[in-house]
């Protein structure tokens, strides 16, 4: 799979999982030992995915970024004798 469907997925599960979070809230199911199960469930969906997404994002900035120059006095380690 492609980082943009992996991409789309994740924004997509967490959108679902936020949902499921806030109708427990609102319909006051968090309450009960299932509710909150599904809540907790649910938040962890939501954090696992957030971090896969952080990565994923911070991983695609880096490779934007231009090479940094070597040091004119530097030598590679190759190079040396």
């Amino acid at each position: 799979m492609s980082d943009r469907t992996l991409f789309a997925i994740s924004i997509l599960v967490i959108i679902i999982a936020v949902g499921c979070a806030g109708w427990l809230l609102s319909s006051g199911q968090a309450l009960t030992l299932d509710g909150l199960f599904l809540l907790s469930a649910s938040g962890l969906a939501i954090l696992a995915f957030a971090l896969y997404l952080w990565f994923l994002i911070s991983k695609n900035l880096e490779a934007l970024q231009p090479p940094t120059p070597a040091k004119p006095g530097v030598k590679k380690p190759a190079e040396t004798e």
